[in-house]
């Protein structure tokens, strides 16, 4: 959940991002940050 939000905040955002994945301890680096709808119900269910 905290990496799909700080990829959230990077796309509206880069800057906000970086500084959400600061503030939690998560290196930016480790997201990826391409990711569409990965956490979607319909991919939970295949």
């Amino acid at each position: 959940v905290k990496r799909r939000h700080i990829r959230h905040c990077y796309k509206a955002d880069p800057e906000y991002g970086k500084g959400v994945a600061k503030a939690l301890g998560i290196d930016i680096n480790s997201i990826d940050l391409e990711t569409e709808n990965d956490e979607t119900y319909e991919n939970f269910e295949k």
